[in-house]
């Protein structure tokens, strides 16, 4: 059974773009829904940006998952953007992990 998390994908009004809220608990429980659902929603759209900020917990899988997913969009030439609110335990996590400058460099490419 998946542990409590959501996600959602809502288009701005104002600029077409796409945004996808993720909340809850991205554990890997949850990471064959998670990506099903970004490949099926989200993918191929022109501009999008993932809304992470409301998190109970975060683990390397799911962080893998979204900067898989911010990989092959670049490589179709689509724009994704990340925001992230997260405590300072996740942050350290992504710190350690190695993954804050490839976060940081798939952004600057876009």
């Amino acid at each position: 059974m998946s542990s409590n998390f959501s996600i959602s994908i809502t288009e701005s009004d104002s600029n077409g773009s796409y945004i996808v809220y993720l909340t809850g608990h991205l554990i890997i429980e949850n990471s064959n829904i998670i990506h099903d659902y970004l490949q099926r929603k989200a993918i191929t759209k022109d501009l999008v940006t993932l809304n992470v900020s409301s998190l109970d917990d975060i683990d390397l899988s799911v962080l893998q998952l979204l900067i898989g997913f911010m990989i092959t969009r670049n490589k179709l030439n689509k724009k994704t953007d990340i925001k992230l609110k997260i405590s300072d335990n996740i942050k350290e996590l992504i710190n350690k992990s190695g993954f804050t400058s490839l976060i940081s460099s798939l952004q600057k490419k876009n």
